[in-house]
């Protein structure tokens, strides 16, 4: 998709997984449309897929006032790649009992690499149709990116854990160079050990006045990635998203950077190669 025709991506998505509560979760995306300028994220497996539309129909907001984005997980790729119900059935079924005429971005979740071609194929057609606006990739490699480039599957977006402990350079470099916005989910790493105890955070904290979640956000922006941000506390929406009122230097940058251990809080999956 040329530059012109691919939607704006925000700087921070809202993100579904593991939402269990369905009334905290409606209180926290008013709150994000309030805010104005936060997508939202969902997928088949957080079954977050029609709370998540029900919370934004309960806004009143205007569709194109917010980003909305899905996936399609291995299950519905081997399904649809097997002859059963085809991924272009399965997308149109979920935008219709969400009462939503498209999705601003549909990522294949995991790229079972067998069945890609077959998965992107159905996003195409998808997005011929109006039901999507641009088509994306999760948890893929450099080598994965420039493998598929051959292949002609070139994402608009790509959507993987990034965060202090994963910096994951090498991707963010190739989609920096290639113009492919990089969303980090999972982007505090939890806030584990290693990066609440952390005296560079620590200090960096201290000296903008800012949440360790604040200044690693703000890395991330500084970076150029966007984030997904999960949280079910209203308060928290605001905290996760103000990052504008301060910055970082190289040093403190490169010292975000230097707290990489390649450690993941999600194994990637044992059907996906190349890892």
């Amino acid at each position: 998709m040329t530059d012109s025709r691919r939607p704006q991506v925000p700087s921070f998505t809202l993100g579904t997984f593991n939402q269990k509560d369905s009334r905290a979760l409606g209180r926290v995306v008013a709150e994000a449309v309030r805010l104005g300028g936060i997508g939202f994220d969902t997928a088949p497996g957080y079954g977050t897929q029609l709370t998540l539309g029900s919370a934004i129909r309960a806004t009143g907001c205007d569709r194109s006032a917010v980003f909305v984005s899905d996936k399609v997980d291995g299950i519905q790729v081997q399904e649809s790649a097997e002859g059963g119900k085809s991924i272009v059935r399965q997308v149109l079924q979920v935008l219709a009992a969400n009462r939503l005429a498209y999705y601003d971005a549909i990522y294949v979740h995991w790229p079972f690499l067998d069945y890609l071609d077959h998965a992107w194929a159905q996003l195409r057609e998808l997005r011929d149709r109006g039901a999507a606006r641009a088509l994306g990739l999760c948890n893929v490699t450099p080598g994965h990116l420039t493998d598929l480039r051959d292949r002609g599957i070139i994402p608009d977006l790509v959507q993987n854990e990034v965060h202090p402990l994963c910096t994951d350079q090498e991707l963010t470099s190739y989609c920096t160079e290639h113009g492919i916005p990089l969303v980090a989910y999972t982007p505090t790493a939890r806030l584990s050990p290693p990066v609440a105890q952390s005296p560079a955070l620590a200090r960096m904290s201290q000296q903008h006045g800012a949440s360790l979640t604040q200044v690693i956000h703000r890395w991330h922006i500084q970076r150029g990635r966007h984030v997904v941000f999960m949280t079910t506390k209203v308060g928290r929406v605001f905290e996760n998203t103000h990052v504008d009122h301060f910055s970082l230097d190289e040093d403190d940058l490169r010292a975000i950077d230097q707290l990489n251990q390649n450690a993941r809080m999600f194994l990637p999956s044992l059907g996906v190669t190349g890892y």
